[in-house]
């Protein structure tokens, strides 16, 4: 588990931190499915080897044998996928509890901060993605050309990251059609976190040293 911690400031209200967190727990449970379907996809080739070998050894090098058993390679990954693109939210349910993103501590002040935690992996990628949105609205104020960078050009950049991230699923039977709807599912919590960003009231995100609490 990684632990990160969300510098904030500024006037927030009961609405924007609905959609703070929403933001964060929508995109974060996206990546988190996508690292535990790669963790479960090693699992099951590690298991079609040993099966693969078991089964040589008794039937021989027949090369109908090895034909099928290369198809099942490409066919089989389709049927364990744990996101359902057409009701994204959803396939969240197959998280557990502990790999849930969960709130570790919150101080609201200006400045305050939340700290979050979930799966390694998956809050490397959250963090990159929120890093990325405040380093463009940084460098826009310092710059003074902020309205040059459109909002729709900061979700854009910021969807291309994610995409970026969830390209790994195409090898492991997602196909790209399943993939633009995953990315297009996550543009209501993209917009939220480009509106926060945009006010400048998400400052840092830094990693945290986890207690090691569950």
């Amino acid at each position: 588990m990684k632990t990160l911690r969300f510098s904030i400031q500024g006037t927030w209200t009961a609405q924007d931190f609905t959609d703070y967190f929403f933001a964060l727990d929508y995109i974060y449970s996206v990546l988190a499915i996508v690292e535990i379907e790669q963790d479960s996809f090693r699992d099951w080739e590690r298991r079609f080897e040993e099966f693969d070998l078991m089964f040589y050894k008794m039937l021989g090098p027949s090369r109908r044998f090895r034909h099928w058993l290369a198809y099942q390679r490409t066919a089989a990954p389709g049927f364990h996928q744990l996101l359902d693109t057409s009701d994204v939210p959803r396939s969240f349910l197959v998280l557990e509890s502990s790999e849930r993103l969960r709130v570790r501590g919150l101080e609201f002040a200006s400045p305050g901060h939340t700290d979050l935690s979930g799966l390694g992996k998956a809050m490397e990628q959250v963090k990159d993605i929120v890093t990325k949105l405040i380093d463009i609205h940084v460098g826009s104020d310092e710059r003074r050309t902020r309205n040059e960078i459109l909002e729709e050009d900061r979700k854009a950049a910021a969807l291309r990251n994610l995409r970026e991230y969830i390209s790994i699923l195409k090898d492991l039977g997602y196909t790209e059609v399943e993939i633009r709807e995953i990315v297009a599912s996550s543009n209501p919590a993209m917009d939220k976190l480009v509106q926060l960003t945009n006010r400048g009231v998400i400052t840092s995100v830094t990693e945290r040293v986890d207690d090691g609490e569950g």
